[in-house]
């Protein structure tokens, strides 16, 4: 009696073992694969006007200071713009564009290796060189600016009138287009390129996303022209 006891303690202990085991790969497989997503800047999700449908489009977050691009199927975000001004450039005939977060105008100091597409002339040349890597050709490229608020409504205020001039003035040398802009102010922004779409959208404080600026519009010029 004593035997049949201490065998079935023994097939329940290891059935413990095996389950216990079974549990603490499954946590550290999530684990694992949280930590992948926190490395991950670019989330998928299925998109479609109404409800779900079988297109899935790539989701590409620009933080301040970085530079992205994208081809067809992906939309460029970036969020929180106050003193920051956001460069939306794109291709129609490539369908490639790229977002470029300028936090600073000018160049970035001489013998700096690291973040310096903060700077306008480093994050201008470094989202011209990835597009034309992607094929593109820098006379097609047109863009929108977003940005440049004074959200803390300093009197002394002069960085967001900085980055304002110091992006249009560097995309003008380059001969790239400025089609759209939302600039200035006070209020943050926050804005997307869907390329796909060929459009730019925008917000503003509170506001509901606005389109900035499309395809539609660029046909209409044309015609108009």
């Amino acid at each position: 009696m004593l035997l049949i006891v201490i065998v079935l303690r023994l097939i329940v202990y290891d059935c413990y073992c095996v389950n216990l085991l079974s549990v603490q790969n499954h946590i550290g497989n999530d684990m694992e694969f949280s930590a992948k997503l926190r490395g991950n800047n670019k989330v998928t999700k299925i998109l479609s006007n109404n409800g779900y449908d079988n297109k899935i489009q790539t989701i590409i977050h620009v933080p301040t200071g970085e530079v992205k691009v994208g081809r067809s199927g992906s939309i460029l975000k970036s969020n929180a713009i106050a003193s920051c001004v956001v460069i939306a450039a794109y291709d129609s005939k490539q369908k490639v564009g790229g977002l470029a977060h300028v936090m600073v105008p000018g160049n970035s100091p001489e013998g700096r290796t690291s973040q310096t597409t903060r700077y306008a002339t480093d994050a201008i040349e470094e989202l011209v060189k990835r597009m034309t890597q992607l094929g593109v050709n820098i006379d097609d490229v047109e863009a929108c600016l977003v940005g440049g608020g004074n959200v803390l409504k300093r009197k002394d205020d002069t960085i967001c009138q900085d980055n304002i001039s110091s992006v249009t003035n560097i995309l003008n040398e380059k001969g790239i287009k400025i089609r759209a802009q939302a600039v200035g102010g006070t209020e943050r922004r926050s804005i997307s390129l869907d390329i796909e779409k060929e459009c730019v959208q925008y917000t503003e404080g509170d506001s509901k996303r606005k389109i900035l600026w499309s395809a539609n519009e660029r046909q209409r010029e044309i015609v108009e022209g």
